[in-house]
């Protein structure tokens, strides 16, 4: 296992140097596969496909915390009085809390990408729900394109996941 403390590296004890040493933990986990977690240090492997199965069968899934629910129910009333009357502009809980998730899957499962100013998860996370607002008022990204299947479905960005 991984001596690393860094927080973007998950809680520590399901982290492996090894894609064998993470498949056989998820065989004891009943997920299938492995998912990789790039370091400036190299590598390492967790079990589960995914990060977001991951948690869900260890039990560390989490609605958002009543401060970024809070944050994110302002961000959203605050766009929606602005923007929501406009075609494909309008937002909803759910599409934040998504998008928030996504940026904390991000922080942790691609730590090569998050700059060293970030101080956590969940400012990752807001950044990215900020960057996707920037993208539904603009019809456009400022960089990259992500969370398009999010989008509201009448956005001219939307795309279905998958596609």
């Amino acid at each position: 296992m991984s001596d690393k403390q860094d927080p973007r590296m998950g809680e520590g004890r399901d982290v492996f140097r090894s894609v064998a040493e993470a498949s056989r933990r998820a065989d004891k986990l009943g997920c299938d596969g492995t998912h990789t977690l790039k370091t400036p240090d190299g590598n390492y492997y967790m079990p589960c496909s995914t990060h977001a199965v991951y948690l869900r069968i260890t039990g560390q899934s989490k609605q958002v915390s009543s401060r970024i629910e809070k944050t994110l129910r302002n961000k959203m009333k605050e766009h929606n009085d602005k923007h929501g009357d406009k075609r494909g502009k309008r937002v909803t809980m759910r599409m934040l809390e998504r998008v928030f998730e996504r940026g904390v899957g991000a922080y942790r499962t691609n730590p090569e990408s998050v700059r060293r100013n970030v101080m956590g998860p969940d400012q990752w996370g807001i950044a990215r729900v900020n960057a996707y607002l920037y993208a539904v008022r603009n019809n456009r990204y400022r960089s990259g394109q992500f969370d398009r299947d999010l989008l509201p479905k009448d956005h001219p960005l939307y795309r279905e996941a998958g596609k």
